[in-house]
């Protein structure tokens, strides 16, 4: 029996978000409601797709249709919201055997793949796929360009002593020092202003620097409504009452990953903001169970050297793409004005 693709409308969320707690690739980001957000703030059109093997499902992958003058575009995630990672996730029950996992997936990716010619045929697609799933031949055999990427995650296990003793010597000090400071501050977790806050913190970072920032105002705090109390987690550090800095998390099962913030404090505050707003969030991680805590991504030389003073392990996932032929110059102006992550 071959696999059925169907695209799943608004009347079967439930049935969709069930599916996912049965996949080790799902995210938060693949439940209905941060589908919905997404689409809306990025101006796209979502597809769910979703995989039937007979009435069983075996898979889903969303993805957004984007127009933009002569081009169609598939993306998953969507452009220009900082969405790291989203692409398919499939369903595993039991323990299947290797076979049976292989035929499943290929059927799975070839049936969304001839869903994706026939209703928009677009001229490129772009995938970036969860941490979790290792095996992306699929795409290839559907001639896709298939790139490895990289993204930098802490093993929180062991207890607080044991995380912090994997850091380097200059974190463990910057650490300390700030939490001996003389300096009165605080750090709380806090609601939708907060998201607010630590975004006007961050624009204002990129308008210093002259760089463009493409997340629609307000994204954050949209998705923050949208999901379940504590996937959206931010935290806000005061001196004196005034925000210095923070940072917006997303829980996401096992792992909590640190998503948007921690940028460069203001010069007169004497305290390692980001170093503590980090260790806040990986204690309260610890103490709700929490097993890993990413550092959202590695593909920048000059972050990744502090990243590293957390000591992480480097983490794979892939990035996808399929172009039609012809429009390679086409496509590199296309480029410059969507920015994916």
């Amino acid at each position: 029996m071959s696999i059925e693709i169907e695209c799943v409308g608004t009347d079967r969320h439930e049935e969709w978000d069930s599916a996912l707690e049965h996949s080790p690739h799902a995210t938060v980001f693949h439940r209905c409601a941060a589908l919905e957000q997404l689409a809306a703030d990025s101006g796209t059109e979502l597809h769910r797709l979703m995989g039937f093997k007979g009435q069983e499902p075996i898979g889903v992958l969303p993805i957004f249709e984007l127009h933009k003058g002569p081009f169609s575009a598939v993306f998953s995630p969507p452009p220009n919201l900082w969405i790291p990672r989203l692409g398919p996730a499939f369903i595993v029950r039991g323990d299947p055997k290797q076979r049976k996992r292989e035929r499943r997936r290929q059927g799975f990716i070839d049936a969304a793949f001839e869903y994706i010619e026939d209703t928009i045929d677009p001229k490129y697609l772009r995938v970036r796929t969860p941490t979790e799933l290792d095996d992306v031949r699929q795409f290839k055999w559907n001639d896709c360009t298939v790139r490895p990427e990289y993204t930098y995650v802490t093993d929180l296990s062991g207890g607080k002593d044991a995380v912090r003793d994997r850091f380097t010597s200059e974190a463990r000090r910057r650490l300390r020092n700030g939490q001996e400071s003389d300096s009165e501050y605080t750090i709380s977790e806090e609601g939708l202003d907060a998201t607010e806050t630590v975004m006007h913190h961050v624009e204002s970072r990129y308008n210093e620097q002259g760089e463009p920032f493409p997340v629609p105002t307000g994204f954050p705090g949209r998705l923050y409504e949208a999901l379940q109390p504590g996937q959206i987690r931010p935290y806000v550090l005061r001196v004196d009452g005034d925000v210095v800095g923070g940072h917006i998390y997303y829980d996401d099962g096992d792992t909590i990953s640190g998503w948007l913030g921690n940028v460069k404090p203001p010069d007169h505050v004497d305290l390692p903001v980001n170093e503590l707003l980090i260790w806040r969030g990986i204690t309260d991680a610890i103490g709700r169970g929490r097993t890993a805590y990413e550092l959202v991504g590695a593909g920048d030389p000059r972050l990744n050297r502090y990243k590293l003073h957390f000591g992480p392990e480097l983490t794979g996932f892939y990035s996808v793409e399929r172009s039609g032929t012809g429009i390679d110059s086409l496509l590199q102006l296309y480029r410059r004005f969507v920015q994916y992550s």
